[in-house]
């Protein structure tokens, strides 16, 4: 009986087997792509068999730096020719080569980008408002990572960059699900196929978003950015499509003064 509560409620407070907090941000990209460390953080290294065997190799969850509140992933360059079929608002999506991420898409996708430097606010003091999250999050990363390598603990990243007293300070999971099945009512909209199978199993639809080839991404991982920064999407989901080698990753928001997700 306790073997198949922790099988169906893991204890992710606790570092699970195959999964790797806080790696190298050296590795993460292809040289080409190495300034896309400016504006996605490494949350984690997460072994590929430990949800299919028959796949090998790893991927890294990544956690985006913007947007504001009240913004999502890549909405501040909407307007520009920067997006792409895998990146677009809410979606990022890479070709993976050697363990290593090549972009989809034109870095310029992140508003901050320098190649970006004389476009226009999309909304009011944007890239100040940007710059300041940018630090923010930087600082609350850095922060949850020192006492990660202190204590093998993960803590409220904001509260650590806030020097709330540790004894104040919430546990955080590693991660909140490895494999299984994404909840469909959680996609943002997107230009990909979002494909969905009714299920009774835990009273999920489990949504398969569809690479432009026609290969489905499998989900491989989710957290909410909050457990590695200091603001961030309620959820962030990874996908892998293993025939053309394709990560994918999309944010989740809960509904509140935001619209624009698949299961509304």
């Amino acid at each position: 009986m306790l073997r198949e509560l922790e099988r169906r409620w893991p204890d992710y407070t606790e570092v699970p087997y195959g999964l790797y907090p806080f790696p190298d941000p050296e590795t993460v990209f292809v040289p080409e792509h190495a300034e896309l460390i400016d504006h996605l953080q490494p949350f984690f290294g997460i072994d590929l068999s430990m949800v299919n065997p028959e796949w090998s190799g790893h991927l890294t969850m990544l956690g985006p730096m913007e947007p504001t509140e009240h913004q999502f992933v890549g909405q501040a360059t909407e307007e520009t020719w920067w997006h792409s079929p895998l990146v677009h608002t809410n979606w990022i999506g890479f070709k993976v080569e050697q363990g290593q991420y090549r972009l989809m898409g034109d870095p310029r996708y992140f508003f901050l980008h320098p190649g970006n430097q004389d476009l226009a606010d999309p909304y009011e003091d944007a890239r100040l408002s940007l710059q300041r999250m940018y630090a923010d999050q930087k600082t609350a990363y850095e922060a949850a990572k020192k006492l990660y390598r202190n204590s093998g603990r993960l803590f409220s990243p904001s509260a650590l960059a806030e020097s709330v007293p540790l004894y104040d300070v919430e546990q955080m999971t590693f991660v909140e699900q490895i494999g299984g099945v994404a909840d469909y009512s959680k996609f943002p909209t997107s230009s990909l196929s979002l494909g969905y199978v009714e299920s009774e199993e835990h009273g999920v639809t489990a949504g398969y978003p569809r690479s432009p080839a026609g290969h489905l991404f499998h989900h491989v991982a989710s957290v909410p950015a909050y457990h590695y920064q200091s603001w961030g999407a309620d959820l962030i989901m990874m996908f892998y499509e293993p025939v053309e080698q394709l990560v994918l990753f999309t944010f989740y928001w809960e509904p509140c003064e935001v619209e624009g997700y698949a299961g509304d």
